[in-house]
């Protein structure tokens, strides 16, 4: 019984919970309303979505503000034993975008890409919000230069960034070890579904038309796409986020499709969201997680790492064999260390099979032949529900050629 005169208010309870966890790292990439020059795009890392707010006045953080809300509210469950919640991600305001062409959108984008190769980190993911404002039409880069679509000539370069990054060669201008991500992004709005599944045809002429590719995954709604990011960065890499449903998304916000658009959608390697119905309930959710490449090419086919799951639960071993690889050649001769990771790797891929993360998988390490400094790594991974192996080659470089913190 609470004392005379005094009046008691229940305990305030933040929206998004404060706990951290083993989920994916992102880096969410977006517009605010800051205006400032394109050699100030910078990475700020932070580890609760208050943390970003220090540094925008009212009104300054615009969408990029909300985006990393909705986010964290997705990818931070701290009490759901299914999901893995994130334990930080990176910030990366590419600045007011009102009044600029799509060349000059583009380079700010490509910017950050570049600021995302410089972070001393494992980047899972990359999430290009507001890059769907740089439009479906043709776009000059230089004279003599133009593409046909803006957007998927965009993707396309981000597409090489992430090419990059997997094969950690400061010779393609990256100083960082082998990191492997995949992007994210919306697809511009007011497409017909005609029109937007045309964006991954590779039937589409001239260059860069179409964007297909494992790592680059494309959603349909640019209002909820950090809602679908941070379900899937709350998900562990060896499971389908399919099985999840949005926590906190608001029904207004989202599409509603038929089925039959939503099929067609998803067979062109694009993501969409449907109505599931438990109960009484009404709970929405991803179709079909999938990257770009689950459109089929001319011949009938798409490659075994086309699903979202397969392609993380790849990388979740990868990168395992990537660090203890990295380890190696820092620390003994290049010849010695081909020895000990294939011993190290036996033991990740048979854990891996264990644990229902693979089916199987083998990898081989050699000395590369125009350079004694430098560890070949290929690997041969098979995912779960797949008789096919995703292949992954990568090289490692004496530990003194990469920047280290």
């Amino acid at each position: 019984m609470g004392l005379p005169g005094v009046i008691y208010k229940p305990e305030r309870i933040e929206k998004i919970p404060r706990c951290q966890g083993e989920g994916k790292i992102a880096a969410l990439i977006g517009p605010s309303n800051k205006k400032f020059g394109i050699d100030k795009i910078r990475a700020r890392r932070i580890e609760y979505h208050t943390d970003i707010l220090y540094h925008y006045t009212a009104g300054e953080g615009g969408q990029l503000i909300d985006a990393v809300v909705d986010f964290f509210l997705e990818a931070r469950l701290c009490h759901d034993p299914q999901r893995a919640p994130i334990n930080h991600a990176y910030i990366i305001d590419v600045g007011d975008l009102d009044g600029l062409s799509r060349r000059e959108m583009i380079d700010r984008y490509l910017k950050a890409a570049r600021v995302v190769s410089e972070i001393n980190d494992w980047i899972d993911m990359e999430v290009y919000i507001g890059a769907d404002r740089v439009g479906t039409d043709a776009v000059t880069i230089s004279e003599g230069e133009t593409y046909p679509n803006a957007f998927t000539y965009l993707m396309n370069k981000i597409d090489q960034h992430l090419y990059k990054m997997a094969h950690g060669d400061p010779t393609l201008g990256y100083s960082n070890p082998p990191r492997l991500s995949i992007a994210y992004a919306a697809i511009p709005e007011g497409l017909s579904v005609n029109d937007a599944v045309k964006l991954t045809d590779p039937a589409a002429p001239g260059d860069f038309s179409y964007i297909r590719s494992s790592r680059v995954v494309l959603y349909e709604n640019p209002k909820t796409l950090t809602h679908f990011a941070g379900l899937v960065a709350g998900t562990y890499p060896w499971e389908n986020p399919g099985k999840h449903v949005y926590k906190f998304v608001d029904e207004a916000k989202l599409k509603k499709r038929p089925w039959l658009e939503l099929v067609q959608l998803k067979e062109s390697g694009i993501n969409a969201d449907w109505l599931y119905h438990p109960r009484d309930e009404r709970r929405y959710g991803p179709v079909w997680p999938v990257a770009s490449s689950y459109c089929k090419d001319q011949a009938g086919q798409r490659p075994v790492d086309s699903t979202i799951y397969a392609r993380y639960a790849c990388d979740y071993v990868a990168r395992q064999v990537i660090e203890a690889a990295g380890q190696m050649v820092y620390d003994v001769a290049t010849q010695d260390a081909v020895n000990l990771l294939k011993t190290s790797a036996a033991s990740i891929i048979a854990k891996a099979i264990d644990q229902k993360v693979l089916r199987d998988g083998t990898v081989d390490a050699y000395v590369n032949v125009d350079d004694p400094n430098i560890l070949d790594v290929q690997m041969w991974l098979t995912p779960l529900e797949s008789i096919e192996t995703v292949e992954i080659f990568t090289q490692i470089l004496a530990g003194a050629e990469y920047g280290r913190a």
